[in-house]
């Protein structure tokens, strides 16, 4: 068996099946007596390891860092080539508009001319109608008028006449009864017998008034005709003058009618329209541009003000990217530090098998006691105490290891872990089950240590009431800040960010939020649950953030805009506990109904489950190289699956009830 440098120590198995060598080279190996086979080799520094670990992972981190803050430079470089060419474009537009206001104005102004213009006609046209119907409405008046005095004049005509006639008739009919009278007196004269000539004369004398009489009734005929064809003429006059008056009457109604009426102002009126429109159309062209004017010169003083400000965020992006790069520098020269430090193996010199063979103990020049787990050749824990080499190793016992050092002394340890209640914060320090003067107001609902373990975050609150967040002091116990009104309702999740210096919050106000740790101010909230959020995580790069909710959905944030990337539905139930895996973007959720889920957030793929669990899940977590998942819940049962292929590893049951204990809960 060739070790391949000077051997320290040896030991042989329990069952004297195995050798364990140990040499110089800091390296240990374990041996198949029966052959000679080596079949494991176990070598390092668990604390180194654990630095190079976190070395690396601070590396990891920080390149994500750089990635982002290169994006976000290149998107703020973008965005302000886009801001410039957005008021090169604002200004354009303001000097087309400022050019286009007076055409537009002068064209306004031109159909407002051709508006009144085309009223004017319209005017004319009414104006000229309404003329018309006064001057024939006036003629036909007049010709009534005229009329009516024809009338008039025509039957003072006829009575006149009528008057004359009767009057010349009466007087021709006083010479008839004259006359009449003088041929009666002639015919009753009697002749005187003694005058022979008296009968002549009488008959002379008859004759005469015979004559007068025959003229008198001539001269009465004659009067009456003319009685007559007076009154006929007359009476025809009058006919005349009342036709003309009809005829009057009715150009009078006609003439009424005529003005009246209204005149043919379709085409007046539609030219008037045409021209409103035209006009309405122009002067509002004119307003926009004014309005258009007034529009681009406030967008180019916005244009000009968010360009600053881009201006301002490209610089701000390029001095946080030299400050990444140069942390990106420090990280990297730490990592290579911690790989140096890791490659440097302290000498072993001394070993031993444990009682049961599964585990090997070992001393070095480093002055730690190292346990290491035979199968896998990993070391499990690493014992301080003493301060030279350890020169000699062994058990006691399946837990307890004793060791010899150079620097004289010899101690005793066990390697069984073992819990020690500490601190009770909250607590009165003479009587633990005081909370009289708690600063806690109600139930501590969540809690969070910080990355350097400095602090502890404890979330609760008064239902419906108050959320509040307070940070403690984990050396002293001492209260640091307290968040009194950091939600409106209580405080059911909550975590640190990786660097510390961030804390964020859920609470069943259904809000998420981010509060600054050094000084407790609050710096942003996220909305979109639509019941209590329940759980919360960051990604490593302190990019994104998740929030699980009683609305049996997960949400994705960015944390820079404070916009929702994505939901992930699915859960038939409340998601009540979630973490990232690692430092990238897989992460892990439980829920109400018994399922623990692995998803993506990138596209929110859920790319596998985890069964076994038979009721409510409350918590999950998983280990920082992404290689196992642990859930606990309702069932009271804690298991662990391989994360790689969801395999479950173990199933760890709540120890059984003593039975004296049983019987005294049965009472």
């Amino acid at each position: 068996i060739n070790h391949g440098a000077p051997v320290t120590d040896v030991d042989v198995s329990p069952d004297a099946k195995n050798l364990v060598s140990v040499s110089v080279n800091g390296t240990g190996k374990i041996w198949q007596l029966s052959d000679g086979k080596m079949l494991k080799e176990f070598r390092g520094d668990l604390a180194k390891e654990r630095q190079m670990v976190l070395a690396t992972e601070a590396q990891t981190v920080e390149k994500q860092k750089v990635a982002l803050g290169d994006t976000a430079v290149k998107a703020a470089d973008k965005n302000v080539k886009d801001r410039e060419a957005e008021l090169k474009k604002r200004n354009e537009e303001l000097d087309a508009a400022k050019k286009a206001l007076p055409e537009a104005k002068k064209q306004a102004d031109e159909a407002a001319k051709k508006v009144e213009a085309a009223k004017a006609e319209l005017a004319k046209l009414l104006a000229d109608h309404k003329k018309k119907g006064e001057d024939v409405v006036n003629a036909a008046n007049a010709q009534k008028a005229a009329a009516d005095k024809a009338v008039a004049d025509a039957d003072a005509k006829l009575k006149q006449v009528n008057q004359e006639n009767q009057t010349a008739i009466a007087a021709v009919e006083k010479e008839v009864a004259a006359a009449k009278k003088a041929l009666d007196d002639a015919n009753a004269v009697k002749p005187d017998p003694a005058d022979k000539t008296a009968e002549q004369k009488k008959k002379d004398a008859v004759a005469k008034a015979q004559t007068a009489f025959d003229a008198s009734q001539k001269k009465l005929a004659a009067a009456q005709q003319k009685k007559v064809n007076d009154e006929k003429q007359a009476t025809q006059a009058v006919q005349t003058a009342n036709q003309a008056v009809q005829k009057a009457t009715a150009a009078v109604t006609e003439a009424a009618k005529l003005a009246a009426s209204k005149p043919d102002t379709k085409a007046a009126d539609k030219k008037v329209a045409d021209a409103e429109a035209e006009s309405k159309k122009l002067a509002d062209a004119a307003t926009a541009a004014e309005k258009k004017i007034t529009s681009s010169e406030r967008s180019v003083k916005v244009a000009e003000s968010t360009l600053t400000k881009i201006k301002g965020q490209l610089a701000e992006r390029t001095q946080e990217k030299a400050a990444l790069d140069e942390s990106a520098k420090k990280i990297d020269a730490a990592l290579e530090e911690a790989k140096k430090q890791a490659a440097v193996l302290s000498p072993i010199k001394a070993v031993a098998f444990s009682e049961d063979g599964k585990q090997i103990v070992t001393g070095d020049d480093s002055q730690k006691v190292r346990v290491w787990d035979v199968t896998s050749g990993k070391e499990l824990d690493t014992l301080a105490g003493h301060t030279a080499a350890v020169t000699a190793v062994g058990y006691t016992s399946r837990t307890t290891v004793v060791s010899g050092s150079a620097d004289k002394t010899v101690l005793i340890q066990s390697i069984q872990p073992v819990w020690s209640l500490i601190a009770q914060l909250g607590a009165d320090a003479k009587d633990p089950m005081n909370v009289g003067s708690s600063p806690i107001s109600n139930r501590a609902l969540c809690l969070d240590f910080s990355p350097d373990g400095k602090l502890l975050a404890v979330g609760g609150g008064d239902p419906s009431r108050s959320g509040e967040v307070i940070l403690f002091d984990v050396a002293t116990g001492n209260v640091v800040r307290k968040l009194g009104d950091a939600h409106s309702d209580t405080v059911l999740g909550l975590k640190f960010s990786r660097t510390g210096k961030s804390l964020l919050t859920g609470a069943a106000d259904k809000f998420v939020k981010i509060f600054d740790v050094a000084t407790g101010k609050f710096v942003k909230s996220f909305e979109g649950h639509t019941h209590h959020v329940l759980d919360v995580a960051w990604k490593a790069d302190e990019s994104v953030i998740v929030s699980a909710g009683a609305d049996n959905v997960i949400k994705v944030w960015n944390i820079e805009t404070g916009e929702q990337i994505r939901t992930i539905a699915g859960y038939a139930k409340q998601v009540t506990s979630i973490s990232f895996l690692g430092l990238g973007d897989n992460i892990v959720s439980g829920g109400g109904d018994k399922t623990v889920r692995m998803h993506l957030t990138t596209n929110g793929s859920n790319y596998r489950n985890l069964g076994g669990s038979t009721d409510y899940v409350y918590s999950v977590a998983g280990s920082r190289d992404e290689g196992i998942v642990i859930a606990g819940g309702e069932d009271g049962i804690l298991r662990v699956w391989d994360a790689k292929t969801g395999a479950l590893l173990h199933s760890f049951n709540p120890p059984a009830v003593p039975q004296d204990q049983q019987a005294s809960a049965g009472k």
